[in-house]
């Protein structure tokens, strides 16, 4: 039974963590998820310390 499950177990198909949500991100979302981050910063896609201080006095 164990090598079954070892066997039929795939890389990309794993679990390596939760979402804020509690439900499970899988490797492949992760990864993509790196990648579309990285693309955003290429981009010039991101928000300043000072934007986010001061977004956060207003929360």
């Amino acid at each position: 039974m164990i090598k079954a499950l070892v066997e039929s177990y795939h890389e990309d198909d794993g679990i390596v963590g939760y979402t804020v949500d509690g439900k499970p991100l899988m490797r492949k979302q992760y990864n993509q998820e790196l990648l579309d981050a990285e693309g955003e910063i290429q981009r010039g896609e991101l928000t300043s310390v000072e934007d986010l201080e001061k977004e956060a006095r207003n929360w």
